[in-house]
């Protein structure tokens, strides 16, 4: 036997949710699509890059995700070897 059918629809009540979030994306993009024309892409790289460190943060305190202290370390890591590139 196999798990049960999903139902059809299921997303319907969420479809709001859904492009909100879709939106908020889509704005965040376009943010940082302008930065990198408005500045230079050695002061916009590195803030651009903590991506990886707020998304550890937030996977570890939101979702209870394991070994926070060591992904936090490589996303430090990575960002630091950003700006480290970018001061030349």
């Amino acid at each position: 036997m196999g798990s049960p059918p999903a139902r059809r629809g299921s997303l319907r009540g969420d479809r709001w949710k859904l492009l909100l979030a879709g939106g908020v994306l889509a704005a965040g993009q376009h943010l940082v699509s302008v930065a990198f024309v408005a500045l230079p892409a050695s002061v916009v790289s590195p803030i651009v890059n903590t991506q990886a460190v707020i998304a550890v943060v937030l996977g570890s305190l939101l979702l209870g995700e394991p070994h926070a202290r060591l992904r936090l370390l490589a996303g430090g890591l990575a960002v630091g070897g950003v700006v480290l590139v970018s001061i030349g």
